[in-house]
Parts: structure tokens; C-alpha cells; sequence
């Protein structure tokens, strides 16, 4: 019984109030896997994140990935959508547009859901999973699987 409560405990700690993020800007590395009919490709990427309030959050990302054989590069604009106010610990979905080159070039659209967890007032932690895909192209959708750190300021 102990045990639970210092489990509960730590679980409001970790997911209690922060400091409200409108006008908060952050830069970051991402590392993803990719699962599509080319394989299982595995990539990192770097992000710039501001807030546009205390709900939204706009994300301009690069991404590259690499599978056995070929290498794809994908430039996004990522809309996040929180679905709680401030807080430590908050979910979102996203969806996303921009350029891609890979099977194709083309256009490349995503959606997802993913978890903001906030470190401390510079740093947070960022676990998303979701789909994404060339535009026009059965043959590039495929599942990812994203870990990301961003610095805050």
C-alpha cells in the first residue's frame, strides 16, 4: 500500500502545473524509426518549436532518414494541439505539411498524437507516434515512432 501511494505521489508531481508557455520558443533533436513497405528506416532530425498560446505550438522540422538501401529527407511544418492547460506532463495530436524526397518529390502530410513532458523550465522531453506519407502515393505511408529533447527559452 505504500508503495502505490509514493506511486501516486510521484505521478502528481511529475504531471502538476508549470508555467504557462504562450510566446515560449525552443529548439531540439529528434531520433525516429520509420515502418513503411521500404523497410524499417531509422533517422534523427532538428526542430524549432514557439507557442503560439497556451494550446497550440507550431514546429518546423528536418528530418532524415535512412533504410538499407536509399535515404529520404523530409522538410514539415507540425501544428501541435494540446488537449490540457499547462501542465508538466500534457498530451497533443498534431498534424503536419511540407516537402518530402524519397520514392518521389513531393508533397508530404502527417497526423499523430504524441506527450510533452516539461524537465524543468529549459528542458522537456517529447514521445510522438503517428503515420505520414507522400501525397498521391500509396507506396510512401508508413508509421513513425518519434523521441525528441528541445531547450526552452
Amino acid at each position: 500500500m505504500k508503495k502505490l501511494f509514493l506511486l501516486l505521489l510521484m505521478a502528481v508531481a511529475f504531471c502538476g502545473s508549470a508555467d504557462a508557455q504562450k510566446g515560449m520558443k525552443g529548439v531540439g533533436i529528434n531520433m525516429s524509426s520509420y515502418l513503411n513497405s521500404d523497410g524499417i528506416g531509422i533517422g534523427g532530425g532538428l526542430k524549432f518549436q514557439y507557442n503560439i498560446s497556451d494550446y497550440f505550438r507550431l514546429e518546423p522540422l528536418i528530418t532524415v532518414v535512412s533504410y538499407d538501401s536509399d535515404t529520404y529527407f523530409s522538410s514539415l511544418l507540425n501544428l501541435h494541439s494540446f488537449l490540457s492547460s499547462p501542465k508538466a506532463c500534457r498530451p497533443y495530436v498534431l498534424i503536419g505539411v511540407g516537402y518530402g524526397h524519397h520514392w518521389t518529390d513531393g508533397c508530404v502530410a502527417g497526423a499523430g498524437f504524441g506527450l510533452d513532458w516539461r524537465l524543468s523550465h529549459q528542458f522537456s522531453f517529447q514521445l510522438e507516434a503517428g503515420g505520414n506519407g507522400v501525397i498521391g502515393e500509396e507506396s510512401g505511408l508508413g508509421l513513425k515512432i518519434i523521441l525528441g529533447v528541445t531547450y526552452n527559452f
